[in-house]
């Protein structure tokens, strides 16, 4: 089941870019995008393969039950990386016994 102009303009929405920045990933014009997101047109299999898997990369997951004739979308969280600015909580724990010693080392005594 391929998802319908209404749902790819929501997740387009969603994944927050613009209808230029969608047709640019996808590979297809603006105009053609358009025409499709307001129903005007019956877009091509390809358009919308294309369109679909450009929002697959900014993130949104299609949730297409053909069986009960309902659609979604939904925003996925992106992976975390190695290379991620979050701390492992080992080091957020490390840095604070340091501190708390180093601050310990600083005061005087009364």
């Amino acid at each position: 089941m391929l998802p319908s102009p209404r749902l790819l303009a929501a997740a387009r929405i969603l994944a927050n870019v613009t209808q230029t920045e969608l047709a640019l990933r996808a590979g297809v014009s603006v105009s053609a995008l358009r025409r499709l997101e307001v129903g005007d047109t019956d877009a091509r299999l390809n358009t919308v393969l294309a369109l679909t898997e450009a929002l697959r990369a900014c993130g949104i997951e299609f949730l297409l039950e053909p069986s009960a004739k309902t659609e979604g979308i939904r925003h996925t969280k992106p992976p975390r990386t190695t290379d991620s600015p979050v701390e492992p909580e080992d080091s957020r724990v490390q840095r604070k016994r340091v501190g708390a010693a180093r601050s310990r080392r600083n005061t005087t005594p009364p």
